[in-house]
């Protein structure tokens, strides 16, 4: 009995240090439009998109600024939507950056020039209807 603990414990912490990194340096920044909750909702969508990114090491994610959220930037998140036929128009726009690093060889099907570099300040434009739910609408460079 005795070992089946120990080997289930041994299982669980096996399993929670898979996946994304505990080590992921977070700045919420200072906004005076959103909430600490509106920006931790996109940052897990942002975690839960990297995370199934093979082999891809998350090492920071910031919010931006209230001045991303323009008119410009909320037209083009609606063009977005439209080239989607989505039936949605968007009032709210929220940019993230991060850093991560993609796998080293051999791990995932990243091209292998594109191979164990650091990808600094990739954008995640997130938009929403008025109070609606965040969705991610665009992201790269």
């Amino acid at each position: 009995m005795k070992r089946a603990i120990v080997l289930t414990l041994v299982f669980l912490i096996f399993l929670s240090s898979c996946g994304a990194s505990d080590d992921v340096e977070i700045d919420f920044g200072e906004s005076e439009i959103y909430s600490k909750a509106d920006i931790e909702e996109c940052m897990k969508i942002v975690k839960d998109e990297i995370g199934a990114w093979e082999g891809v090491e998350l090492l920071s994610i910031s919010y931006t600024s209230d001045e991303e959220n323009n008119d410009e930037n909320i037209s083009s998140a609606n063009q977005v939507a439209d080239a989607k036929n989505l039936d949605i128009e968007f009032t709210q726009f929220l940019l993230l950056l991060s850093d991560f690093r993609s796998p080293e060889p051999g791990v995932g099907t990243w091209e292998e020039s594109e191979r164990d570099r650091l990808y600094p300040n990739w954008e995640w434009h997130f938009a929403r209807a008025d109070e609606g739910e965040w969705q991610l609408v665009n992201m790269g460079y």
